[in-house]
């Protein structure tokens, strides 16, 4: 998923690439899993993981988009904050969020 123009090197391009690929496999995994869960169960039982998932994704749009606008080196950017894009901080603010939806 191509979502902001990388301008590093072509290495770092590539492993920035790589990570903002992996965060969004990260999200449309998690989104597809919950779907098919409320399949299964007949029910929306998983209503609150996918609207944490979605505000995720379209929070990381986002700030993907700012970063573009406002920083040099994107892919170095990406590369340097790459513990923001990882699957175990997604979850844990994927978890965070869905308490927060389920509260409300």
């Amino acid at each position: 998923m191509k979502i902001v123009n990388l301008n590093g090197t072509e290495k770092q391009n590539a492993w920035a690439q790589d990570i903002v690929n992996n965060a969004f496999g990260t999200i449309s995994a998690n989104i597809e899993r919950a779907k098919k869960e409320n399949e299964k169960c007949g029910k929306n039982i998983f209503g609150a993981r996918i609207a944490a998932y979605e505000r995720i994704e379209a929070e990381l749009k986002a700030m993907l988009e700012t970063v573009e606008e406002k920083v040099d080196n994107t892919a170095k950017y990406i590369i340097e904050n790459r513990n923001k894009f990882d699957s175990q901080s997604i979850n844990d603010f994927a978890s965070i969020y869905e308490a927060e939806i389920r509260r409300k």
